[in-house]
């Protein structure tokens, strides 16, 4: 009886866990770094610890935030500049990364 009644309440977990809506990844902004649903600092700092290697991801796709295959500290400055309401745009990031190119 009891193995019956184990049965029966793991069975309507699994059912309840199924039914569950999840978000695909095509689902969030590419800027929501850490998939909480939610573009914000945190998902700067997210990109940053990753970057200094304090947490790790298995998919570091989620963590190229401007979209251009590589992922490095530009992606949290496209995210903080989308924060402060800036237009984001490829030619100005590309600027940047010139003159940092150039100061070094």
């Amino acid at each position: 009886m009891k193995r019956k009644s184990l049965t029966a309440l793991l069975a309507a977990a699994v059912m309840a866990f199924a039914m569950v809506p999840c978000r695909a990844a095509a689902d969030y902004d590419p800027k929501d770094a850490d998939r909480d649903g939610d573009v914000d600092i945190m998902d700067v700092i997210f990109i940053n610890r990753c970057l200094i290697g304090t947490h790790y991801v298995t998919d570091v796709s989620i963590l190229d935030a401007n979209e251009n295959l590589i992922v490095d500290s530009l992606d949290s400055r496209c995210i903080m500049n989308y924060l402060v309401d800036l237009t984001y745009h490829v030619e100005f990031i590309d600027i940047v990364a010139e003159m940092e190119a150039n100061a070094s």
